[in-house]
């Protein structure tokens, strides 16, 4: 049962850890959205070329492609896309990259699931 009125929002879920990856992609249908998965950088950049996503969720340390990278052609390519970037790595310098690379949130790692659905939800106003 969809609980908002975010039936049919095509999320990009670009996250390495599988367990954490899976938390999200359950919740995220849970709310109501379509999540589509990517277990690298690689595999987010593809799926940024083939699709059109309403949200992208993305993991700043990920193999092949950073969560920056990944990002920026975002930027480059779907521009009005807004960006969340999870990741553990949180001093000033780093969060200033992700906003600079385009990011609209910067979440630190751990998180609530609650949390990253409120901001999904301020992202996409």
């Amino acid at each position: 049962m969809v609980k908002n009125s975010m039936y049919n929002v095509k999320v990009l879920v670009a996250e390495d850890e599988k367990a954490l990856r899976d938390m999200i992609v359950k919740y995220l249908k849970r709310e109501g959205y379509i999540p589509l998965e990517a277990k690298d950088g690689k595999e987010a950049r593809q799926l940024v070329d083939s699709e059109v996503f309403d949200l992208a969720i993305l993991d700043v340390m990920m193999p092949y492609e950073s969560g920056f990278d990944i990002c920026a052609h975002i930027r480059k390519t779907h521009e009005a896309t807004p960006v969340i970037m999870l990741t553990a790595r949180t001093s000033t310098e780093d969060k200033i990259q992700g906003f600079e690379s385009g990011a609209d949130q910067y979440v630190p790692k751990p998180f609530s699931m609650k949390e990253l659905i409120v901001r999904i939800k301020s992202v996409l106003k």
